[in-house]
């Protein structure tokens, strides 16, 4: 970042020294103190609703954001040469995505932060159902392509590390599948029973290396905000925390009793998350990538992708038993009643 001290000077700040961490982050010392300068990926599009997040405008639960620092003339951010800079205070937090943070109070702010936007709208249920009815046959021939990649790579003389890696996960992934489909159907009964959704302010890229632990929880990085369903974040969360062998949110209820003790989720809600997390669409676009060119293809990569992708699509399959559990027994009760 050449322009640096141009930037800074609409800050009043003059730097004592700056090291470039990435090439969209900068730290910058003075002799006060330490602030991230980062170099945004914010397109126009998106810009208002980031302004909103860092703003706190409209009851939005602005506790769980870092602060942004505004401009000598009260801008929340810098334009240079075309690209949005902005500056905040200097954060140590994780470099990698491997888990390591109180869970409670993620899931906390998660849900403070989804209540203080949320808005309720009715929905167009015939929509919904035609849709959910092409994704399901999307489905199958997702299941029939992989079934036949699966009997070709068995019809191998030799078979290599990756095809041998996948035929090992296909009986697991049949099962993702079935449930997925199944879930699918939760979900149209859900929305014929409640055709209503909510809305909230989503970070939109929510995972382990952008949650800062202390004394106030914060979620970095949100330019990708975006309004949609709070399943979305928290799916997004959970499938990048299970990719990993020592994650500690694989038992019931998975810190959810801390996410809805400020935002409880509806039905139509859970049948989503499960869509969500049962998807395979990451495990069949690795595959795909691997066939189409297996000479150029890092094995040990590739072994490692689909291991991590494989890992979280089984703790999909008990999360998602967890929530037939828990269908099961409110439909019990209500049959006794």
């Amino acid at each position: 970042m050449e322009n640096i001290d141009r930037i800074l000077a609409a800050y009043g700040i003059t730097p004592a020294s700056v090291h470039t961490i990435t090439s969209r982050l900068s730290k910058v010392q003075t002799h006060q103190a330490a602030f991230a300068l980062k170099r945004s990926s914010l397109h126009p599009e998106r810009l208002d609703r980031w302004l909103m997040v860092v703003q706190g405008k409209h009851n939005f639960y602005r506790e769980g954001v870092p602060p942004v620092y505004q401009t000598l003339q009260e801008n929340f951010y810098v334009v240079d040469e075309g690209e949005v800079y902005y500056l905040m205070p200097w954060l140590e937090r994780h470099r990698t995505d491997e888990p390591d943070h109180p869970y409670e109070m993620l899931f906390s702010t998660l849900g403070k932060i989804h209540a203080s936007s949320s808005k309720r709208y009715p929905i167009d249920y015939e929509a919904y159902a035609l849709a959910i009815r092409k994704q399901k046959e999307k489905l199958q021939q997702d299941r029939e392509e992989l079934l036949g990649l699966v009997e070709r790579f068995e019809s191998q003389t030799y078979m290599g590390v990756v095809p041998l890696l996948v035929c090992t996960h296909y009986k697991d992934l049949e099962h993702v599948s079935a449930m997925l489909d199944k879930w699918y159907d939760h979900y149209d009964a859900d929305l014929k029973e409640d055709p209503e959704m909510e809305h909230s302010v989503l970070h939109g890229n929510l995972r382990p290396s952008h949650v800062q632990e202390g004394s106030t929880l914060h979620l970095l990085n949100w330019e990708k905000t975006k309004l949609g369903n709070p399943s979305l974040d928290l799916a997004a969360y959970y499938k990048e925390e299970w990719r990993f062998a020592d994650s500690n949110v694989t038992s019931p209820p998975y810190y959810l009793h801390s996410y809805e003790e400020y935002r409880q989720m509806k039905k139509n809600e859970e049948s989503l998350l499960m869509l969500h997390l049962l998807h395979p669409g990451r495990y069949l676009k690795q595959i795909r990538q691997y066939v189409n060119a297996p000479q150029k293809a890092n094995t040990p990569a590739v072994v490692q992708e689909l291991t991590q992708t494989h890992r979280q699509l089984t703790q999909a399959l008990q999360v998602q038993s967890y929530f037939q559990d828990l269908r099961n027994q409110e439909n019990q009760e209500d049959e006794e009643a």
